[in-house]
């Protein structure tokens, strides 16, 4: 079923800042709470399991690369494989419960007996044994394992953002859209998934900073909490878990009332159903140029974000070495990311769609990475080399964070309105089954494989040189040899993309 299109003319003010049609409101509404939703956990999650891993204590951002590669890689092939088995037996609307009833159990399970035990559950003697005998340059993947319990809550965490956002609700979304449609909603969804970083970021820092000055009630006390610390994070993941239920009603509410008929993962036939499989869907993918070039976007989006974001968040470790100060930063900075993203999709995303096209819009976010990682760059490399440097009156170290906080800040931002927006539509002219198994192979492996992939780079010359910071020109000479393929690969699919909109109108 698809939205109702009356072709009702708007005014030019309401053409800009609410292109909704009366009889769609409700629903609008409610998928927006949805990706509100969904999206305030995932903002809580990134908050809370980036903090947990690199400040855990030896630990730092070199763990992250050696974390991506041998835990979440893994994971999310078990993820897919399973996502699949389910699909040939139910349908998406049961999948999305079992996803949510799994998450809730795992973070429940999580905050009551995994975070309390954590450091009788650690094995110390093996890592300082491997500590002695390997190079320096692995101690990320020693505490990998010394820190095993946030590993796990990390790559859980993880997942989240893959699959029930882009797979699951993105997937729902496309389903019940057409590219029309998508041009007047999809900023509106976008303004959902940015207003819930603004509350996440404004209520993680209220939080952290609050309960820091207040000692641990009686209550935190009995379910385990020693520190400030961990009553602000079972309260975080209580607020998760509460978010989960709800978005169960929402969604169960739709199917229910608007789209009643959708009881299968699409409008595939049983027979095409039945072969659904991730290896199936990868070479299904590999045999399409189409959607190569989708996945080829999608990876190099990732493999920059990495690459850029292992440097960053070491130095972010050095100013703002414990866990408060770190979580309360990340908050603050999540609180900002939303905000601009939230005026974005308000007025900018939906509005450069509508008006300059798929290709301009898409373009924006590579360029956004070119320029701001000249920027963060040039500071990391002048506080390599004259760490006592001053510009303004104000450190390197300070200026490095500073600088890799605007161009982050700006990717996700971008990341969460045009870059999804854009590479959503771009499955919306695709025939169903081209569409699902694209999605499925895209959304579920390809983004991993990019950050896997960034993580083999980042492995091999942190081995080589150390650390990460001091493997930065590598990462940096990575970076700018991706954008001009991410850049012509864009201007390819801008022209694909218009031919099967003219394809599927005949």
């Amino acid at each position: 079923m698809q939205f109702d299109d009356k072709r009702e003319v708007f005014g030019k003010l309401r053409s800009l800042l609410w292109p909704i049609h009366r009889h769609e409101l409700k629903k609008i509404l409610l998928i927006f709470f949805l990706f509100f939703l969904a999206s305030l956990n995932y903002h809580l999650l990134r908050v809370t399991k980036e903090a947990l891993i690199v400040t855990a204590p030896q630990s730092g951002a070199e763990v992250l690369p050696f974390l991506k590669s041998f835990a979440m890689l893994p994971l999310a092939v078990g993820m897919m494989v399973g996502f699949t088995f389910l699909s040939r037996c139910y349908n998406r609307e049961t999948i999305f419960y079992a996803f949510i009833g799994f998450f809730i159990f795992f973070i429940l399970f999580f905050a009551l007996i995994l975070y309390p035990q954590r450091e009788n559950f650690s094995p110390d003697r093996l890592s300082k044994f491997l500590s002695a005998v390997l190079p320096r340059g692995l101690h990320g993947l020693i505490m990998v394992m010394q820190h095993w319990i946030f590993t796990i809550y990390y790559v859980v965490a993880e997942s989240w953002n893959g699959f029930s956002i882009s797979i699951l609700l993105w997937g729902f979304v496309n389903d019940v859209t057409d590219v029309a449609e998508a041009r007047r909603s999809y900023a509106i969804f976008g303004m959902g998934l940015n207003a819930a970083g603004m509350v996440a970021g404004q209520g993680g820092d209220f939080l952290i900073t609050a309960l820091s000055k207040v000692n641990v009630l009686s209550f935190s006390s009995f379910l385990g909490c020693k520190t400030s610390w961990d009553q602000t994070l079972f309260i975080i993941l209580s607020i998760i878990v509460i978010n989960c239920l709800i978005l169960i009603g929402i969604y169960r509410f739709l199917h229910v009332f608007f789209f009643p008929e959708r009881k299968s993962l699409s409008n595939v036939s049983s027979e095409k159903k039945t072969e659904l499989s991730l290896w199936s869907s990868i070479q299904y993918v590999l045999q399409n140029r189409y959607l190569i070039t989708i996945s080829f976007i999608v990876i190099s989006y990732y493999l920059v974000n990495n690459l850029t974001e292992i440097l960053w968040i070491a130095q972010i470790k050095e100013l703002y070495p414990r866990v408060e100060e770190y979580a309360a930063y990340m908050s603050r900075l999540t609180f900002y990311t939303g905000f601009i993203a939230t005026i974005a999709s308000f007025l900018i995303s939906g509005n450069i769609i509508r008006r300059f096209g798929w290709k301009k819009a898409a373009l924006v976010s590579p360029l956004i990475v070119l320029i701001s990682s000249i920027f963060f760059f040039y500071f990391l490399f002048i506080k390599n080399h004259s760490p006592h440097h001053t510009f303004w009156g104000e450190s390197t170290l300070v200026l490095a964070v500073f600088f890799g906080s605007v161009q982050n800040c700006l990717m996700r931002a971008t990341k969460y309105t045009l870059f999804d927006e854009t590479k959503e539509m771009a499955f919306i002219p695709l025939d169903p089954a081209s569409r699902i198994q694209g999605k499925l192979a895209i959304d579920g492996l390809g983004s991993h494989l990019g950050k896997s992939g960034s993580s083999i780079f980042i492995q091999f010359f942190i081995v080589l040189c150390g650390t990460a910071t001091a493997a930065f020109p590598f990462f940096a000479g990575i970076i700018f040899f991706i954008l001009p393929g991410w850049l012509f690969s864009i201007h390819s699919l801008g022209k694909k993309f218009e031919s099967a909109r003219e394809i599927n109108k005949t």
